[in-house]
């Protein structure tokens, strides 16, 4: 890998290419062949505490600060060859902390310590103030997942609480409460089975899609 000070997030778009983002350094790195060998990368707009990166597997890449400005994000339409700052955040009473795609056109950034969410449905150019989340402790990364075909969870990491959105973001409800643990991320198939892990040993699962109703009903401990 090329020099940074400390290279936070990983991600991929599973034909090859992998981007990883620098946290508090505008370095990024490249590699197209699957990890063989690494390139440096675009420079980052700024040296923020970047901290979650994702991708809509078509050239688009959005990663999101730990900030709580509004100049929070950053984008590359060209895999990761140039980076330039997103488009204005809303603003948030908590920090920006992860941000999430279903790779057809809506990412969606969350907010840790506050309810803020935000939308955009134009690979970052612009953003809206997405529904108002239902649980503060949501948002932390890796703690928020879609299934891509319209269904959005996010799991608190600090209580049994969560929340979903069956429309992209635009509301939020109360899921059903987890089994008390420290929760650190949340996983899905895509196929309706959803996983999240704790920091102990305990896994909760739920099956949901848009065809089965039993929104977080957990299943499994």
């Amino acid at each position: 890998m090329p020099a940074s000070t400390f290279w936070f997030d990983i991600a991929t778009d599973r034909a090859g290419t992998w981007i990883v983002i620098s946290r508090g350094s505008t370095n990024t790195a490249v590699s197209t062949n699957n990890g063989t060998s690494w390139s440096a990368g675009g420079t980052a707009p700024s040296a923020s505490l970047w901290q979650t990166l994702a991708t809509d597997r078509n050239g688009h890449w959005m990663a999101v600060a730990n900030a709580t400005g509004t100049a929070a994000t950053m984008v590359s339409s060209n895999n990761g060859t140039s980076w330039s700052s997103g488009g204005t955040m809303p603003t948030t009473a908590g920090t920006w902390a992860s941000i999430v795609t279903d790779r057809k056109g809506n990412w969606l950034a969350f907010a840790t310590g506050a309810t803020t969410t935000a939308i955009s449905t134009n690979n970052g150019t612009s953003w809206s103030a997405g529904g108002t989340g239902s649980i503060s402790t949501v948002g932390a990364p890796y703690t928020v997942a879609t299934d891509c075909k319209g269904a959005w969870i996010g799991i608190s990491t600090s209580t049994t609480g969560n929340m979903y959105s069956l429309n992209n973001g635009a509301t939020w409800n109360n899921g059903g409460a987890l089994p008390t643990s420290p929760w650190q991320a949340l996983a899905t198939d895509e196929h309706g089975n959803w996983v999240a892990i704790s920091t102990t040993t305990h896994t909760a699962v739920t099956t949901y899609s848009l065809i089965n109703s039993n929104m977080l009903a957990v299943m499994g401990v």
